[in-house]
């Protein structure tokens, strides 16, 4: 399940996080060059693929379908049974209300901005 009121609201394939394996840390020279941050001789910090990859890295990141496929099977259930209801009130999944537990990632996968508790809330 996602934690979308609408299936179809859901961008599976949205960027959650993204980062750049880069280690050894290339040369302070080669780091400003791919247009990254040199901090010091251990960590050159690029924050596109392009530049990950210039520098020497391997560009890593996760999306919405990756980050909702670790929720436990409590929080599918919560998930379910807030759309029977209708409402996220009182539904615990996991270590938290459903309502917290979905909020990150979940506003950012929906098209509308919202997860399914924010749009239950509302009506």
């Amino acid at each position: 399940m996602t934690p979308c009121t609408h299936k179809a609201d859901f961008l599976a394939t949205k960027t959650v996080h993204s980062w750049c394996d880069l280690y050894p840390a290339p040369s302070e020279a080669v780091c400003v060059a791919q247009n990254c941050t040199y901090h010091n001789e251990w960590y050159c910090e690029c924050n596109s693929e392009a530049s990950c990859v210039g520098a020497g890295g391997r560009f890593q990141s996760t999306n919405c379908t990756s980050e909702t496929s670790w929720w436990s099977p409590e929080v599918h259930k919560a998930l379910k049974e807030a759309m029977d209801k209708g409402t996220c009130a009182d539904i615990q999944a996991g270590w938290g209300s459903l309502e917290q537990t979905i909020q990150y990632p979940g506003g950012m996968c929906c098209n509308s901005g919202k997860t399914m508790c924010e749009d239950f809330a509302a009506r």
